[in-house]
């Protein structure tokens, strides 16, 4: 029989441990803590139990350390979900037709010496028609998102031909 080095909790106790720290998320480590020892003793029965199985499964470790090593993972991992309001990237997809990307690519071409910012604004401002027109197909996406669009598709094919233009 092969040894077994990873000792994992049963997934029944894994959330007993994610519902207890989820009820406690507000408070600070003092509180926690107090709560946490009340929780070892109103779970002392299902706690020894666990003990047992992972010990006769081959740990010979120290389980209440691990208990707590894994609490204090959940803990944080939980006030880590709770605390970040990261902003979901918007992935609309967006595909402009071959007439902006010949565009893009023969402005690019006639600007090259510039910087690709330089080379957008001068693009924008000599396509501005064909762009709106462009836009149109999209009445229901904000403009700013669709020259955000723009401006990366541009930066993405200066890129491009830059590549081909240094390795050729």
């Amino acid at each position: 029989m092969r040894k077994q080095y990873r000792h994992p909790f049963n997934n029944h106790f894994i959330k007993l441990i994610n519902n207890t720290i989820i009820k406690c998320l507000d408070y600070n480590n003092d509180e926690f803590n107090l709560y946490l020892e009340s929780w070892f003793i109103d779970n002392k029965k299902i706690i020894n139990n666990e003990e047992y199985r992972i010990k006769n499964n081959g740990y010979n470790g120290n389980f209440h350390i691990k208990l707590k090593n894994c609490i204090k993972y959940y803990r944080n991992k939980n006030i880590h979900k709770k605390t970040t309001n990261v902003k979901p990237i918007n992935n609309i997809k967006i595909r402009f037709s071959n007439n902006i990307s010949n565009l893009i690519k023969r402005h690019i071409h006639n600007y090259y010496n510039d910087k690709p910012s330089i080379s957008y604004v001068l693009f924008v401002n000599n396509h501005n028609d064909l762009i709106v027109i462009e836009f149109n197909k999209y009445k229901h996406i904000d403009m700013k998102l669709l020259y955000d669009r723009l401006k990366k598709s541009y930066k993405n094919h200066y890129n491009n031909i830059h590549k081909k233009l240094n390795y050729n």
